[in-house]
């Protein structure tokens, strides 16, 4: 994937997000033309390899398309569980992706995995307000999921030799705005919050994994 193309992908894409978010209705959801963004944005990843000559470019759509499942689910109350495990299958194959560029690195970077832990725990910090607010039959679930969404971060942390700087940049700022979009959406759900900013940083993120993965691929 080349510079040129990245950046019409990400333009082209920034601006449907926008005219999606300008008719966001009143209960903060954005409808259903949500849930033809990631379907959209992996799309526009398989046409920038064909051919595919990667298999791993398909786990990579399959990341996307997970997430835009999950936007769906997320829309209605009772299938919140099952858009958990949509958005958490999503992660862990861009967890996967990480592993197996990381394989070409030679080992694993120690001091990037404990530059990686040192970040993480301020995270840490700052999610003990929210489960005490997650119901007691919910927090082993959203214990997983945070450990899940905490390793892809540092996994893209780690993978800093196998890949360029800019895909390294992409999807280390796309994971940290993933955990940031993720914050505030528990926040909003158990805390009863507003939830400002929760699409805006989530297709972001999506949009840059998926080039940042895109131009290492």
């Amino acid at each position: 994937m080349t510079a040129t193309l990245s950046a019409l992908i990400l333009g082209t894409y920034c601006l449907l997000s926008f005219l999606c978010f300008s008719h966001v209705r009143h209960d903060g959801t954005c409808g259903p033309a949500k849930g033809f963004l990631m379907p959209l944005l992996a799309g526009f990843t398989l046409i920038s390899h064909f051919p595919v000559t990667d298999p791993l470019v398909f786990v990579l759509i399959g990341a996307l398309l997970l997430g835009g499942l999950g936007d769906v689910l997320l829309e209605h109350r009772k299938t919140y569980v099952p858009g958990g495990l949509s958005f958490l299958a999503g992660h862990v194959l861009y967890a996967a992706l990480s592993v197996t560029q990381m394989k070409g690195s030679g080992s694993l970077p120690l001091i990037p995995a404990l530059l990686g832990l040192l970040v993480l725990f301020p995270a840490i910090f700052c999610q003990r307000q929210l489960l005490k607010a997650v119901p007691r039959k919910l927090l082993p679930a959203v214990i997983c999921y945070s450990c899940a969404i905490a390793c892809m971060c540092l996994l893209t942390f780690c993978r800093f030799r196998a890949v360029s700087t800019a895909s390294f940049i992409l999807c280390l700022t796309g994971s940290c705005l993933f955990v940031l979009s993720d914050s505030i959406l528990a926040h909003r759900f158990f805390l009863h919050g507003k939830g400002i900013g929760v699409m805006e940083t989530y297709t972001l993120a999506q949009a840059l994994l998926a080039i940042g993965y895109g131009i290492s691929l």
